[in-house]
């Protein structure tokens, strides 16, 4: 009975290929297994039904209908007529079998002989019914086959078409079968159960039709202009393009069941193996021996996959030096590793010195460990800059190129085709180090997929380009070239999505803001040489990267829900976006001035402030972004954001050329290091006091979640004045917006102006309540916000009238004291809201006004 009910389990319709399959078996998988239950249990007189011989009828009627069926089957399919009519006899026999075996044991349900046979006679009809849906599911796929492959004759008949009627009728009638196509193919692909399999029809079929969208403008075209080079390679592309997407379906319907392995990088997976072997479980057949020549092997392909990227052009002399530095030493610690393993392997070797051995063994695994993940974290950084460089304006260069073919300029087209090709492949190239570099599976292969088709269609795009250039003003040719740039766009776009998925925010923006750094340092330089050419291609650069940061960090905010974290990030990139537009204003105007006044000097301060403020935003928002990732290791965050971090600054002088570099974190006010020049105690108080402030902001955003939405009154005063008291509390580590003790004043006065409102709001509120205790309850929190408003008022004076224009973070008590007083106030938002939502039960209601 056991080997039984085995069999039943081994052809459980769950396990099926497809859905179809599945719901088509179920029903006689549900009628012989509750038989079999009936069966199984009789002798107990127990079971999940009790009458045998409705059972039977119903068994008896299936079979029936599934033979039914089955000349149905055989008759549509000639090809496999012969397999179906073998497979229902065997049905018609275990069914006769059944039927015999179940009204023997129906009269004499307690003989065991006569239920052992039923059992075996159930059991024997389950593999003909698999047997018989695979073949009925083969069907299916026979015909869906010639039903795809038949897409081929009515392209043949536009291939044939030799006038622009016959073409246009023949357009016509192949979208109308390529519609009928989809849609059987897009059945079958979400009928199938295996998810790689769904993938794989997905992007083919995706293939297909964007193949078959050009062909209507591409074969009319060729049609016209068919003497053209370059319109009767486009042609032959495209037509070859959907003859490869329709053998490609085909395969993949007709092919086995079985997911492909799913895609890693390259250098993130020998990385993981190697820290494997060093820290890893120990198998039982351990070998020493074995181990270091697998080291050895892993580290040579982590070197040589570092090598390839430390000699890419957009990796930078900093950047690389690093690499080969690191990719030495990893060497050198592993011939140290290598020589104690063999020493360990000895066999005159005593107790001690094995021990002494065993632990040399521990501490150089450890420490190459920590090395080859510091080599991991620079090479990320070295793919963030490649990703920073290559992603900027992706779709500039197509349209200088179709500008210059509009124009005719046959002499400078070549050239543009070549910058555009270049552009693109180093958009490919960022792609796979990106996938290198990465774990992300899923996002690997959207790359992948995004890659192959920006490779399929570069060369056309260049192709309709010359075609452009080529022919007179038409119609035509410019819906052509229109399709192709919207076709050109829209997979840039997806490929440069889907290599921000796979990217480390964090190192994107690290990248992004040495780059803006050393852009903005070139600016000042050129200004000083009267060099407005080449300061206007710097101008340009940098109002991309800051374009580039804003849609990579908002993209990133759209993975979160609105909260506090979100609206930071948020208002951080609104400041940068108001920098970059004064920016552009302001270097209009200056290489205006240069170009007409050549020996007026530009206002030197004012531009190294304003590129200071530049440079500081992307600090802010680099760490507003990260801050979330990492929300208890906040003194961690600031150093690393801060300038003390080893790999963010461009050096003031490069050994290799004499020319002066600009550090502007000289024009930032030093709060920074301000904060760390205080007594150690000072430090340890405002640390512990931020840690509190947090913990209470975790609290507020919390509750402030629990809400139905964000737009209700309280909530937006409650949001308002979290964000200005989290700016005004930063300021007392040296980080965040506010620099100055004006800054911090104007801030202030916003929280005092803000908790008035507040205030106003919530007497509002609860004018019309009679219970005396809510009221009384609400009355004494808004006094404490009166006070703890006050006493953040009086911190922030008294260090204005001791110290004047100095930050007043030089004075310790005056941290601490105003981080106290933003986490009474934090405190107090919190319990207001909470208040609200639980007594007023406001956490449902838009507004109050409403």
């Amino acid at each position: 009975s056991k080997n039984m009910m085995h069999q039943s389990r081994a052809i459980d319709p769950s396990e099926t290929k497809t859905f179809s399959v599945d719901a088509a078996l179920r029903p006689y998988f549900n009628q012989l297994k509750e038989l079999n239950s009936h069966v199984a249990k009789a002798s107990r007189h127990t079971g999940h039904s009790k009458e045998a011989n409705h059972l039977i009828k119903l068994v008896h009627l299936a079979i029936n209908k599934l033979i039914e069926h089955g000349q149905i089957v055989a008759k549509d399919n000639p090809r496999i007529a012969d397999r179906v009519y073998q497979a229902y006899e065997e049905l018609h026999d275990a069914g006769s079998l059944l039927l015999t075996t179940t009204e023997n044991f129906v009269h004499e349900p307690s003989s065991q002989i006569k239920r052992t046979a039923l059992l075996k006679a159930i059991f024997s009809v389950y593999p003909v019914l698999n047997k018989l849906l695979t073949i009925a599911d083969m069907a299916d796929i026979n015909n869906l086959v010639k039903t795809v492959q038949e897409l081929e004759d009515h392209l043949q008949l536009i291939l044939d078409s030799r006038n622009e009627d016959l073409l246009d009728d023949n357009l016509e009638n192949f979208m109308c079968y390529l519609s009928h196509v989809n849609g059987v193919v897009k059945e079958r692909q979400f009928d199938l159960k295996d998810s790689d399999k769904k993938d794989q029809l997905s992007a083919a079929r995706a293939n297909l039709t964007t193949a078959c969208q050009l062909l209507d403008v591409v074969s009319k075209t060729f049609l016209k202009y068919e003497s053209l080079p370059p319109a009767k390679a486009n042609y032959a592309a495209i037509v070859s393009e959907i003859r490869e997407s329709i053998n490609k379906i085909v395969i993949i319907i007709q092919s086995p069941i079985g997911g492909e392995e799913l895609p890693i990088g390259e250098t993130a997976n020998v990385i993981n193996k190697f820290k494997n072997c060093l820290i890893g479980k120990r198998e039982s057949s351990f070998s020493e021996q074995r181990l270091c020549s697998q080291l050895q092997e892993l580290l040579e392909k982590i070197t040589n996959n570092a090598t390839i990227l430390a000699c890419s052009s957009f990796t930078g002399d900093d950047r690389r030096e690093q690499i080969v530095l690191m990719c030495k030493s990893l060497n050198k610690m592993l011939q140290v590793l290598i020589t104690e393993y063999q020493k360990e392997m000895g066999y005159t070797i005593n107790m001690t010195d094995k021990n002494a051995t065993k632990e040399n063994i521990r501490r150089i695994s450890t420490d190459l460990v920590e090395t080859v993940n510091q080599l991991e974290y620079i090479l990320r950084i070295a793919v963030a800059d490649h990703i920073s460089e290559a992603l900027i304006a992706a779709k500039v260069p197509l349209q200088v190129l179709i500008d210059t073919a509009t124009n005719k300029s046959n002499d400078e087209l070549e050239n543009y085709a070549q910058s555009f090709s270049d552009d693109a492949e180093s958009i490919l190239q960022a792609g796979e180090l990106a996938c290198a570099v990465s774990t992300n599976t899923e996002g690997i292969k959207l790359v992948q997929l995004a890659s192959s088709y920006v490779r399929t269609y570069r060369l056309q795009v260049v192709n309709a380009a010359e075609i452009c250039s080529q022919v007179p003003l038409d119609l035509v040719v410019e819906q052509n070239m229109n399709a192709y740039k919207e076709l050109w766009n829209k997979y840039i776009e997806a490929l440069i999505r889907a290599i921000d998925e796979i990217t480390n925010i964090d190192d994107f923006l690290f990248a992004s803001q040495t780059h803006i750094h050393k852009d903005l340092s070139e600016c000042i330089r050129f200004i000083k040489e009267r060099n407005f050419y080449t300061l206007d291609g710097y101008t340009v650069a940098v109002l991309h990267r800051m374009e580039r940061i804003e849609e990579v960090v908002l993209e990133e905010m759209d993975n979160f829900a609105d909260s506090i974290y979100t609206e930071r990030v948020r208002r951080g990139v609104a400041t940068l976006k108001e920098l970059g537009e004064i920016f552009g204003s302001y270097m209009d105007k200056t290489s205006k001035s240069m170009e007409d006044n050549p020996s007026e000097e530009p206002g030197e301060n004012m531009l190294q402030e304003l590129f200071a403020k530049i440079y500081e935003a992307v600090l802010l928002l680099r760490r507003y972004v990260i801050i979330n990732k990492q929300p208890n290791n906040y003194e961690v965050i600031d150093e690393n954001v801060d300038s003390g971090d080893p790999f963010a600054l461009v050096s003031q002088s490069n050994e290799d050329d004499n020319t002066e570099r600009i550090n502007l974190r000289d024009k930032i006010p030093s709060a920074r290091a301000a904060y760390r020049s205080l007594p150690k105690e000072s430090r340890l108080r405002i640390e512990s006091l931020t840690r509190d402030l947090k913990r209470e902001e975790f609290r507020l955003q919390k509750e402030i979640s629990r809400w139905g939405h964000l737009d209700h009154e309280a909530v937006k005063f409650a949001m308002r004045l979290c964000l200005l008291l989290l700016d005004v509390s930063e300021l007392t580590r040296g980080v965040g917006p506010l620099k100055t003790i004006s800054d911090i004043t104007i801030a202030v006065m916003r929280v005092e102006e803000v908790g008035s409102l507040f205030n106003e709001f919530i007497l509002n509120m609860i004018k019309t309540n009679t219970d005396g205790r809510i009221r009384s309850d609400f009355e004494n929190l808004i006094h404490k916000i009166i006070l703890y408003c006050q006493q953040l008022k009086s911190a922030a004076t008294q260090k204005q009238e001791i110290h004047g224009d100095q930050l007043f973070l030089l004075a310790s008590k005056g941290g601490s004291a105003i981080v106290e007083a933003c986490k009474n106030l934090m405190m107090t938002i919190f319990l207001i809201l909470k208040t609200s939502r639980n007594k007023y039960d406001l956490g449902n209601d838009k507004s109050l006004n409403d």
